[in-house]
């Protein structure tokens, strides 16, 4: 089945393996299908290994069609019986000239990208704060509302000043939604039962957020409302946030 035109970049994945599982070669072929020129586009992919050949993803680095090391993250999915990886999630950005495709090589012997991640997370107190190196965003565990403040580098001086906040104050509703009755729920009245750091990496740092919306009245009356999840993706050198934002009723 041909791959739709909202994709930006497909995967086509070979795996070979010599037999004695001693080198590991995994050519990827990153393909742009939309016309447009892809610079850093973060993609993620997962590759089926054989049993045996890969028993910690530390030991993994991904080369670009020069032989270049390329900067790569890797997520162990599932694991075989005797403990090697099945299941490998790979993150990398990719470059891809418009309509034509880009070579990447998965293999046990590559070395060091040159240079280092911008990407960074930490906790100070109740709040989570990332930086990508272009956006700095700062998450609070008591109050969620997708940001608390978010900054971005205009000058690109590596400092993130007063003038470069882009966040107006605070929405005293957060996260809202309306459901078929018009009754309006919000963040402000719900609660945060979670806020973790779920992925790091020197591509992409994922902050995993689960708590409820709450309707006013029954915020009140201490009632539950409707719960969500929500998970942020942040990348290495990007000022975009992915966010994907479930209702759970």
């Amino acid at each position: 089945m041909r791959p739709g035109k909202s994709l930006f970049l497909v995967l086509c994945v070979c795996v070979l393996v010599a037999r004695n599982l001693a080198a590991l070669e995994i050519p990827l072929t990153a393909r742009e299908w939309q016309g447009l020129a892809r610079r850093a586009e973060v993609v993620s992919t997962g590759l089926p290994l054989p049993r045996g050949a890969v028993h910690d993803p530390v030991s993994l680095g991904l080369l670009d069609g020069s032989g270049k090391a390329v900067p790569a993250q890797f997520l162990t999915q599932a694991v075989w019986p005797d403990g090697s990886v099945k299941w490998l999630l790979l993150t990398f950005p990719a470059d891809c000239a418009p309509k034509t495709e880009a070579r990447y090589t998965l293999t046990d012997k590559a070395s060091t990208p040159v240079g280092t991640s911008p990407l960074a997370v930490r906790e100070e107190g109740g709040k989570v704060i990332v930086e990508t190196g272009v956006l700095k965003a700062e998450l609070d565990r008591e109050y969620f509302d997708l940001f608390g403040r978010v900054w971005l580098d205009h000058n690109r001086d590596g400092v993130f000043t007063d003038s470069e906040l882009v966040t107006t104050p605070e929405n005293p509703e957060g996260i809202a939604a309306v459901d078929a009755q018009g009754r309006r729920l919000a963040s402000r009245w719900g609660k945060v039962d979670s806020l973790v750091v779920e992925e790091r990496g020197p591509v992409r740092a994922t902050v995993l957020v689960k708590g409820s919306l709450f309707e006013y009245e029954s915020y009140r009356r201490g009632d539950p409302w409707v719960d969500y999840t929500a998970r942020l993706q942040f990348h290495a050198g990007s000022g975009l946030v992915r966010v994907f934002f479930s209702l759970e009723n």
